[in-house]
């Protein structure tokens, strides 16, 4: 489950660079993209989005040790937001 987090935060909220080709087409396009995998592995896995939902502040955390601060604050917000899902004691 944290591979699949980890890669939800990787095409989602990772951070791109300015001087990529394409950069604006692939932002456009990796809502889609996400999508179109989480069929995929759902189709072949079973996998629980409560489950994967749980894992996100964790994988949050674990990639602010990587030290990109334009990422920080999204990074931050999915933190905050995945320790207020109900059922998490805060």
């Amino acid at each position: 489950m944290a591979d699949i987090a980890r890669t939800t935060l990787l095409v989602l909220y990772s951070e791109l660079p300015d001087d990529l080709p394409a950069r604006e087409e692939i932002m456009q396009r990796r809502q889609h993209f996400y999508r179109t995998y989480l069929e995929h592995y759902q189709n072949f896995s079973g996998l629980d989005v409560a489950q994967l939902r749980a894992w996100m502040p964790i994988v949050a955390a674990a990639r602010l040790r990587e030290n990109i601060p334009h990422e920080e604050p999204r990074l931050m917000r999915l933190i905050r937001e995945g320790l207020q899902e109900p059922g998490r004691s805060a």
